[in-house]
């Protein structure tokens, strides 16, 4: 996608391509769902840069290119890319991966905007949350800290082993009491 003085790569009808013989059906479905979909939805705004971004996407996926986009908070970038990865074909399309800077963008995209959208778009799909090493809890270090670990975590150590020991071995620092 382009720059704030030409943000549209593609029309706003769908592809850019004249020549091109198949019409992008994912385009189109895409712009259907921004014209007579998301306006019934309470709270919805209508963002012309948000929906110039899913076409962008889809065109993306249909063609099998790549695609960068950089746009500011609030601009519904969450909703442009996911939306056009929900109505792709599932039978033919391979999995998609989204990485996040936070966590907590992650947890936004699980529990709120992708039940909300597979929900809307008839879109059962199988969701993956994956966190990086660095999000975990270190067992080995609550099963036997040295003293680094118990200045750090001082009293918060005994509420972790106990979460821990409840969580069948999976504790992540969001669930952590510990800033």
């Amino acid at each position: 996608m382009q720059t704030d003085e030409n943000p549209e790569k593609i029309s706003s009808s769908g592809c850019n391509d004249p020549s091109s013989p198949f019409p992008s059906k994912l385009v189109d479905e895409v712009s259907r769902f921004f014209q007579d979909i998301l306006p019934t939805v309470e709270g919805f705004q209508n963002r012309e840069s948000q929906r110039l971004m899913a076409l962008n996407v889809a065109d993306a996926l249909e063609r099998n290119e790549r695609l960068a986009i950089e746009a500011g908070t609030g601009t519904g970038k969450s909703l442009a890319y996911l939306v056009p990865l929900l109505l792709r074909e599932s039978e033919k399309s391979s999995p998609s991966i989204i990485a996040t800077k936070t966590v907590q963008l992650q947890h936004q995209l699980l529990k709120k905007d992708l039940p909300v959208l597979q929900a809307l778009l008839h879109s059962p799909r199988t969701v993956v949350q994956a966190k990086g090493w660095q999000n975990y809890v270190c067992t080995r270090k609550l099963e036997s800290p040295d003293e680094s670990t118990i200045r750090q975590l001082g009293p918060s150590l005994t509420e972790l082993r106990k979460l821990f020991l409840n969580r069948s071995g999976v504790l992540t620092r969001q669930d952590a009491p510990v800033n």
